[in-house]
């Protein structure tokens, strides 16, 4: 694992949510889920799974951060309804704030595990 914070730069460009599609994080076998939420009431359920977000139906960011002593991560797109209409953006910076890069960017996500590319 590397330790930093680790910023999820989201949007859906036909503007209403990711209808089931996220990104699924692993750090030590604890897993957490992030994607834009769905206005729709037949989503309620998988939106419960998302971690806290800020934006809107469109576009908006949430974020994870990894500390110091983590032994593994992993960061998986799994495909909900309309992944086509999905693109990301996993920004790293390290714990103090520094050396800001975009680890990650996809539009249309294949399913699967995601190799981010960090610079220490």
């Amino acid at each position: 694992a590397i330790p930093g914070v680790y910023t999820f730069s989201m949007s859906d460009s036909y503007g209403d949510g990711w209808q089931g599609s996220h990104i699924k994080v692993t750090v030590d076998g604890v897993v957490t889920y992030y994607g834009i939420p769905s206005p729709y009431d037949s989503d309620a359920e998988r939106n419960s799974i998302l971690e806290p977000f800020t934006g809107n139906d469109s576009s908006g960011d949430a974020t994870l951060t990894i500390p110091e002593g983590a032994k593994t991560m992993s960061f998986e797109w799994v495909s909900g309804d309309w992944p086509s209409e999905c693109s990301y953006k996993i920004i790293y910076t390290k714990l103090d704030g520094s050396n800001e890069q975009t680890a990650q960017s996809e539009s249309n996500p294949a399913n699967g595990e995601k190799v981010l590319s960090i610079c220490q």
